[in-house]
């Protein structure tokens, strides 16, 4: 766990609030877990830290994020295509 904190911090110190995806405002963020899913370079980890960074404030610190193709190896193939999909989730914590 110590080992996806700090990746997640890591990351985390990178990024900025520059510009926002037109997801952003589409995404029901009342829920607990948000995965998303798409091609490499779309910008699902900047969305989902962006979130943490600087929408949680002090959950912030309860939250989790992990990108699923990297510590898992949990590559998806579209069915018509050889377009691979990744995904990344941010886990909330229960008093969200």
């Amino acid at each position: 766990m110590e080992t996806l904190i700090n990746f997640q911090d890591i990351l985390l110190q990178g990024i900025s609030n520059d510009f926002r995806r037109y997801l952003h405002e589409k995404i029901n963020w009342n829920q607990r877990m948000i995965g998303i899913k798409g091609t490499r370079g779309a910008g699902k980890t900047t969305l989902l830290l962006q979130h943490m960074k600087y929408d949680l404030g002090a959950l912030k610190d309860k939250s989790l994020y992990i990108d699923c193709g990297r510590w898992y190896r949990n590559w998806f193939w579209c069915k018509d295509s050889t377009t691979v999909i990744r995904i990344s989730i941010l886990v909330l914590p229960l008093d969200h």
